[in-house]
């Protein structure tokens, strides 16, 4: 019997498809500012669901100090996703809206799996 795909993987999967459309979709509609943005906000937010998805698991399932080195490496995390935010900002200087929806993609793609699997199994077994 083959095992099904943990939800993080399956969120990983949907985020993929679902960011790529976005960004072909703000190329085919948009200018460079807002291509720059999508692009830009889809990749640190997979990034930062990749990291939060490693780090939550090791803070939930680890021993004690492997839990108080995921809450500072979560820390870190934070710290480092807001000074990456501000680079891409400053340097790069991307439509923030689009920058936005791009990092919201990830979150937008788990709440979808969520709430189809809702439908579809009781809630113990998510």
């Amino acid at each position: 019997m083959t095992q099904q795909p943990s939800l993080i993987a399956q969120v990983e999967k949907l985020h993929v498809v679902v960011a790529l459309l976005a960004v072909l979709a703000t190329v085919a509609l948009a200018g460079k500012a807002q291509v720059a943005g999508m692009l830009a906000g889809a990749l640190v937010g997979a990034g930062n669901f990749r990291a939060l998805g490693v780090l939550t698991s090791r803070l939930v399932g680890g021993e004690t100090g492997s839990r108080n080195a995921a809450i500072g490496l979560l820390l870190a995390k934070f710290t480092l996703l807001a000074a990456l935010l501000g680079a891409i900002v400053t340097w790069v200087r991307p439509d923030i809206v689009a920058l936005l929806i791009g990092l919201t993609l990830a979150p937008a793609c788990l709440v979808v799996l969520v709430l189809r699997s809702r439908r579809s199994a009781p809630l113990e077994t998510l």
